[in-house]
């Protein structure tokens, strides 16, 4: 498999190569302008509303698919290996899925008026919803919201086009990058925070370890959506 992948990358690397055209030559930057460029676009009004519930989105979906799905699904819904496998390799074809349909879904959307922030903020709503679901649901109905949050998450990384797109063209690859490392980070240090509290809390009790987890995540992501649909007011922010 991961021959494969490395040979599909390869090609693509090759091809972007060959087709993507040269771009007008620039001076370099200087380090100290760099970081200046960094600066600036870490003051672009978007970049503020949009990057915390984008870290915060990703990285509990990725947390979650990657390390603690399985774990909760042994010691909270007492699953089998097999069913745990198999619920991981549904989880998978949903985020593949939920990543390719974002995309075609906002091109579909943008033709009928709306906006790629419906996208975003709707994906990030229903990611919540997944959560919830998966601490007052029982069980035996866990896997609705697991697909729902392997399905979802991945989505609101969109936020990423919804910036660039509010930034002058020479900073869209600074933006990029990053809000990249802001996620990423977001990412382990959520991972890493899960570890030590189920280490520390959840040998005893997993089902409430795990509802503990699940609301305090929630409580913040809501913060966030509730931040990126109710920004504060710019002239009061100017002022």
């Amino acid at each position: 498999l991961f021959i494969i992948v490395a040979a599909v990358t390869l090609i693509v690397a090759t091809a972007i190569f060959v087709v993507t055209p040269e771009p007008p030559v620039k001076p370099r930057l200087s380090w100290p302008g760099r970081l200046k460029s960094v600066a600036l676009v870490a003051q672009n009004q978007q970049l503020r509303r949009y990057l915390p519930l984008s870290a915060l989105c990703f990285g509990t979906g990725t947390a979650m698919q990657g390390l603690w799905a399985a774990d909760w699904m042994r010691s909270v819904a007492g699953l089998s290996a097999d069913v745990v496998a198999w619920t991981l390799a549904m989880m998978a074809i949903a985020l593949t899925v939920g990543s390719a349909a974002g995309g075609v879904v906002t091109l579909v959307i943008e033709r009928r008026g709306l906006r790629l922030q419906h996208v975003i903020l709707g994906s990030a709503g229903l990611f919540i919803l997944a959560e919830i679901g998966l601490v007052i649901l029982p069980s035996t109905a866990a896997l609705a919201p697991w697909l729902l949050l392997a399905l979802t998450y991945n989505v609101v990384t969109l936020s990423y086009a919804h910036v660039s797109r509010s930034q002058p063209t020479d900073s869209v690859g600074i933006t990029i990058s990053f809000m990249n490392s802001v996620v990423i980070l977001t990412t382990f240090v959520i991972q890493y925070s899960l570890g030590l509290f189920f280490t520390w809390h959840g040998e005893g009790d997993p089902v409430a370890a795990y509802a503990w987890a699940f609301w305090v995540l929630v409580g913040v992501q809501i913060l966030s959506l509730i931040w990126c649909c109710f920004p504060r007011n710019e002239r009061s922010a100017q002022s």
